[in-house]
């Protein structure tokens, strides 16, 4: 099926950009009636991606490497366009079957396969409008406020508690931009396009299908950020040119291919991108400078004013988020340094604010192998790591991945028809096949700590760290300060206007990575619940007395059950979790305590769980394992929690 925008008919003149990967951008429209490219281009929220870097801190390592998300907005949309001619050929079924769903939204009818491609390329264009500068470190701290999701979800019609804040910030953007507001552009569409998760009536699932072209294991926005990051890091690595020639089609399952060859280089070239350049010590240095400094300035309302406006306390609204920048944040870390305020900053904030501004002192990286929980839990001195050391514990990063879903690329060509037709990829790509059908992980040292050491530090102060490091205490030492962990998101969301009960998690210590996954959906999903992170937390009491209260005013509690935990109970008659633990028992004998419970390890873990203290005839079903769940299973896990607690009332 031929379609106009295979061969726009306007002047070529200034319709065009050059760029170092693609080579000629186009930037027609491939349907003259529609939203126009050009100005949505010229629009601020474009605009602003200018001034933030794709790789943020990765030009310190690889100094080309200084792209902006604008570039990549533009290559998106290239390689979207790219995309559409080749399906346009490939797969023109799938294009009509869905503009036949397309039409059912809400908004200017999209009732063509020029206007369809036309609000694929904005998409494509606007998938990045929501992010943070810095976003691996800022993201880890900064949120939409509350008063954003309400605005998005006046605008879409539903909720966005499944949504990631990136989501939120685009489709707040969408909505608020004059053009767009004026244009014949169908948002609620484009805002389907985008997250994948508007209501709007239907299963859609051609539409849905065509989606994966925008977030999926082959998608717009990979083929153009894995080649361009290659591009100016690893150096030449080619174009997605060989991918988008070899894609046949879309589908519920993923996406095939005629050749499995162009998209496993890809594969692996993303894979060497993790390694190598996302995951560069110098790199995660900075991010974890950041992480820091922001966790502490959101502690401090003189100093998060200087630094975030009136977000604060993390909760950006969309005038905040979008005065936002590489620039402007670098410009107010700068104000932050000069003012008074940056006293009120404990001294680790204060040092890596120093070092991100340039005044720091050299340091070097230093990889720390894991030790037994036995002899973390045998040292008899506790470590303090003074405030100029640095660490990474990687804990935003979830061990043994995969490269890409397994099945989710296909390939189907004639020599492979007596096997079926369709094969996965990771049953035909030769020396890549092994490398995709195990767990991987991107980490240069998986299960280790990277610590940042001063290289001015004195000897007596190398001693304790190397004393620290060989009787095991550095490990518990730095998961307490981890400005990585334990959660992303608040650890008490009782004072904000989320769904009653206060749900109480009671977990172990050792649990922490396990515990902040459930925490971020209970977020998600706008629920009220608090925990104690630090062991005196609650001020003028004792860390016991803490955990009672805790429990005490509690509408359910959400047990974190766990080897740790059991043996935290067994071999502690009088610590916190036994507290906790009694406390519960006292309020499950009155009735009127909801208590559930979610396991982190296999049931021949917990089966000595302490059921009997709570008053239990038997163990209570605690459902699948999730130290090592996939995203999805630990969002259903929550959400089976969440309906018992729900019942329960």
């Amino acid at each position: 099926m031929a379609s106009d925008f295979e061969h726009p008919s306007l002047d070529a003149s200034l319709t065009s950009v050059f760029d170092a990967v693609h080579g000629a951008i186009d930037l027609r429209d491939s349907h003259r009636e529609s939203c126009s490219l050009a100005k949505v281009l010229s629009s601020s929220m474009v605009d602003r991606l200018r001034r933030i870097k794709l790789l943020g801190y990765a030009s310190h390592c690889y100094p080309a490497a200084d792209h902006s998300r604008y570039a990549h907005a533009l290559g998106t949309m290239h390689v979207m366009r790219s995309i559409c001619t080749r399906l346009s050929r490939t797969a023109p079924g799938l294009l009509e079957a869905a503009v036949s769903e397309a039409v059912h939204f809400d908004g200017p009818k999209v009732q063509t396969v020029d206007a369809l491609v036309q609000h694929l390329l904005i998409a494509a264009l606007l998938q990045d409008v929501g992010e943070l500068p810095f976003s691996p470190a800022t993201g880890r701290v900064l949120r939409a406020a509350d008063k954003v999701r309400r605005y998005v979800e006046g605008k879409i019609g539903g909720e966005t508690s499944g949504w990631s804040e990136k989501d939120v910030f685009s489709i707040a953007c969408l909505f608020r931009d004059a053009y767009c507001s004026s244009a014949p552009l169908n948002r609620r569409l484009a805002a389907f396009l985008i997250t994948g998760s508007v209501p709007c009536g239907g299963p859609y699932p051609n539409l849905r299908a065509l989606r994966q072209s925008l977030d999926g294991e082959a998608d717009a926005d990979r083929l153009d950020y894995v080649y361009r990051d290659a591009h100016h890091t690893l150096g030449g690595r080619g174009t997605p040119r060989g991918v988008i020639d070899s894609l046949l089609s879309y589908d519920s399952k993923g996406v095939v291919f005629a050749d499995p060859g162009p998209v496993a280089e890809f594969l692996a070239t993303r894979a060497a991108l993790w390694t190598t350049v996302y995951f560069s010590a110098e790199n995660r240095f900075r991010n974890i400078l950041l992480v820091t400094l922001l966790r502490e300035v959101l502690q401090n309302e003189d100093a998060g004013r200087i630094v975030l406006e009136d977000g604060f306390r993390g909760d950006l609204s969309i005038e905040a988020f979008e005065s936002l920048d590489d620039v402007s944040l670098h410009s107010r870390l700068k104000d932050l340094s000069a003012s008074t305020a940056v006293r009120g900053l404990e001294a680790r904030a204060r040092k890596a604010l120093d070092i991100l501004l340039g005044e720091g002192t050299d340091y070097d990286c230093y990889w720390v192998p894991p030790h037994s929980e036995e002899a973390v839990a045998a040292a008899k001195t506790k470590y303090i790591p003074p405030s100029d050391l640095f660490f990474d514990t990687f804990s935003d990063y979830q061990e043994n991945h995969s490269v890409y879903e397994p099945g989710t690329i296909r390939v189907n060509a004639m020599r492979f028809q007596y096997l079926g037709g369709e094969v996965p990829l990771e049953d035909c790509c030769g020396a890549f096949s092994g490398v995709l059908k195990r767990p991987w992980s991107a980490l240069e040292r998986p299960g280790s700590i990277l610590l940042f050491v001063p290289r001015s530090t004195a000897a007596d102060g190398i001693g304790d760290l190397q004393h620290a490091i060989s009787a095991g205490s550095l490990h518990e030492a730095v998961l307490e300060l981890d400005p990585l962990g334990p959660v992303d998101v608040s650890a008490d969301t009782r004072d904000r206007g989320f769904q009653d009960p206060a749900i109480f998690i009671s977990f172990s210590w050792a649990d922490v990575r396990v515990v902040r996954r459930l925490v971020s959906v209970l977020f998600r999903h706008r629920r009220k619940y608090y925990l104690l992170l630090r062991p005196f937390q609650g001020v003028g009491d004792t860390p016991g007395r803490n955990s009672v209260r805790a429990v005490q005013d509690a509408g359910a509690v959400m047990i974190v059950a766990s080897s740790h935990y059991v043996n935290r109970f067994r071999d502690e008659p009088n610590g916190n979790i036994a507290k906790e633990i009694y406390t519960m028992r006292d309020r499950l004998k009155e009735g009127n305590l909801p208590v559930v419970c979610l396991s982190a390890d296999e049931y021949g873990d917990i089966k000595k769980f302490p059921y009997e203290a709570l008053g239990l005839p038997e163990l209570p079903f605690v459902g699948t394992a999730l130290r090592l769940a996939p995203d999805r299973l630990i969002e259903d896990a929550v959400r089976e929690a969440l309906d018992v607690i729900d019942r329960s009332k």
